[in-house]
Parts: structure tokens; sequence; C-alpha cells
């Protein structure tokens, strides 16, 4: 799976923004800190990966970060890129500050 962030600002500016970097060292994938900006932002996480186009219906896939649950807008096809898919996750403001967290999904298989 891969993921980014869309942040959307007053006016519907959007801008996204990576969630992860390569470590020049060790080659690495490092996490970086998601900041939500202040309360009139929407963050959002876009997650990229497949077999989720196969879910019964998009109230059926649920998401939880860092233990609390949000909003999935999307679930489906991504758009652009054959065959992959895309689930849109609304980051709740109440994870401000938490650092690193655990992403739980499920309502969809992973192929």
């Amino acid at each position: 799976m891969a993921a980014n962030v869309l942040r959307v600002k007053t006016g519907n500016v959007q801008t996204a923004e990576a969630v992860y970097k390569v470590d020049p060292t060790t080659q690495q994938l490092v996490a970086l800190p998601v900041d939500l900006g202040p309360a009139t932002d929407q963050v959002y996480l876009l997650i990229y990966g497949t077999g989720i186009r196969g879910r019964s219906h998009l109230s059926a896939v649920s998401v939880a970060i860092g233990g609390a649950s949000a909003k999935v807008s999307y679930a489906g096809p991504q758009g652009f890129f054959v065959g992959l898919d895309q689930v849109n996750v609304l980051v709740p403001r109440s994870l401000q500050g938490r650092g690193e967290v655990n992403i739980v999904h499920s309502g969809w298989e992973e192929l």
C-alpha cells in the first residue's frame, strides 16, 4: 500500500503532501508527521492499493487512525492508474499532536 495527504483549505485550495521520505543513509522509509493545520483545514489520508473496488458498499469500509474512527468518503478505482484503487479518509482532528499512530482498516481485501 501507498499513501499521501490531501489538504483542503478554505476556498477549496488543495495541496498534496507526502507521508513518508526515504532515509538517505539507510534507504528505509521514514514516516513524516502530518500537521492538521488550522481548524478550517480538512486533511484527508489517501490510501492506494488493490482489491478495494471489490468492497460490498462504501458503508462497509472502515478505517481507524490511532484508535479514532475516521470518515471514509470514497473507496474505489483510483481513476488514473489502471488497476489501482483508492480510499479517501478524513483525518480526525483529535489526532493533532498524537505522534506516530497505527491505521487499521476493514471492508476490503488487499490483493
